[in-house]
């Protein structure tokens, strides 16, 4: 059963990326997803933020509150999740550039696809310690 799960991660993991570029590529062209995704400054403060100022701030919450180690490794999941598909609804309330948006969104949820394996285990162990 304990081989199981992590197995059930990889496997959900990739799905969700899979059902999240569907549901952006039926939208839009690949012109209008990957045209902003020139703003470089733009692309490079989202990414600074998605993967190293939330999981830090995490790590930070976590050294404070020493909360028990399943809702520790949930926060360290859900920080380290970036890409979250609300975000395209988010950006339409306010006005933002949804092409933008989209375009981001596919490129956190592809590049999180290798940082989580990676920085997960680092981050519970160092919080553990």
């Amino acid at each position: 059963m304990t081989e199981l799960l992590p197995q059930l991660s990889n496997v959900a993991v990739g799905l969700f990326a899979i059902a999240t570029m569907a549901s952006v590529g039926t939208r839009y062209t690949v012109h209008e997803i990957l045209g902003p995704l020139r703003n470089f400054r733009g692309v490079v403060l989202a990414l600074l933020a998605n993967f190293i100022a939330v999981p830090l701030l995490a790590v930070v919450i976590l050294k404070l509150l020493s909360p028990d180690s399943a809702y520790g490794n949930g926060l360290l999941l859900a920080a380290s999740a970036v890409g979250a598909p609300f975000v395209i609804t988010l950006t339409k309330i306010p006005g933002g550039s949804v092409a933008f948006a989209s375009g981001l969104l596919v490129l956190l949820v592809v590049v999180s696809i290798g940082h989580m394996p990676l920085v997960v285990p680092t981050l519970a162990a160092r919080c553990r310690a």
